[in-house]
């Protein structure tokens, strides 16, 4: 029988941690080193050493896909990314403020900026049965700011749709100067209790991974009962200096080009797309 043709790469974890062991990270980064998000493969390595040393195990798991960034355009146009060329077809019109189900005071028809989009064909066991459909791409206002409370426009494809947009550039806005595309890495978020606490705060991101990602946990304040968390979009945090900043790129970046790339949300927003018992969905928003 044939394997399944997957959309994503697969992160190299292996890899990654030998280049970064949890124990050398003071000299490879500096004493005072943190997490914010998880977005570079220096991220996710960390991130999962630090669960193994604190036995943050698998006790009260959800299956999670978190999603290390890679530069540039991914080769399937329906792959999950931030920033970039959307996927949806060719004659369909941008969007505008118009489109939007809430609209500010200030509101008017400018055109919304493609935030990103999510493609769930290699999550399907871990996303409910009856998703609209497989890639979920999303639009956001101009200066989106979760604090405003928030408003996006979102569209559903099939990721074997062929009647997609073939130019390169998009026929609107993007929130990002340059795509970011997703490198899947399957993982868990945890319900469980920290008996001690990893040191530099990151016991507030170990358990519920605050990362672009299909499936686990939402932050705890947007969990209710009978939800089940799609995906999550979260703001972008990208750090310079650090070599390897994405999956497919080792050289370091700059200042500039760093700063160029940081999408915040409000303080470290996310977007989160939640399915309800009725099989509708609902977007909620978070700050930090």
């Amino acid at each position: 029988m044939a394997s399944k043709r997957l959309i994503h790469e697969r992160f190299d974890l292996d890899f990654f941690c030998r280049l970064f062991p949890y124990n050398s990270l003071d000299r490879l980064i500096g004493p005072n080193w943190t997490i914010y998000g998880i977005a570079s493969p220096w991220e996710m390595s960390t991130i999962e050493q630090v669960r193994r040393k604190y036995e943050i195990n698998a006790n009260n798991k959800v299956a999670t896909d978190v999603f290390v960034l890679g530069k540039g355009e991914p080769d399937d146009p329906s792959a999950t990314k931030i920033g970039g060329q959307p996927f949806r077809p060719g004659a369909t019109a941008w969007p505008t403020e118009e489109s939007l189900k809430t609209r500010g005071p200030k509101a008017g028809n400018a055109p919304l900026a493609f935030l990103a989009q999510i493609n769930f064909a290699d999550s399907k066991d871990i996303v409910p049965t009856s998703l609209p459909g497989t890639v979920l791409v999303v639009f956001v206002p101009p200066r989106f700011d979760v604090r405003d409370g928030g408003s996006v426009y979102y569209e559903w494809y099939n990721h074997n749709l062929k009647d997609v947009t073939t130019n390169t550039t998009p026929s609107g806005p993007a929130a990002l100067p340059e795509c970011l595309y997703g490198v899947r890495h399957r993982t868990f978020d945890s319900k469980m209790q920290l008996n001690s606490s990893p040191p530099r705060r990151l016991d507030r991101i170990v358990t519920r991974l605050p990362a672009l990602k299909i499936g686990g946990l939402a932050a705890l304040e947007q969990s209710n009962a009978g939800e089940t968390l799609l995906c999550q979009i979260p703001s972008l945090y990208v750090i310079p200096g650090m070599k390897w900043p994405f999956g497919n790129q080792k050289k370091c970046l700059t200042e500039k080009d760093a700063e160029r790339l940081w999408f915040e949300m409000g303080d470290n927003g996310k977007i989160s797309f939640v399915m309800r018992k009725n099989d509708t969905v609902k977007v909620l928003f978070w700050m930090a």
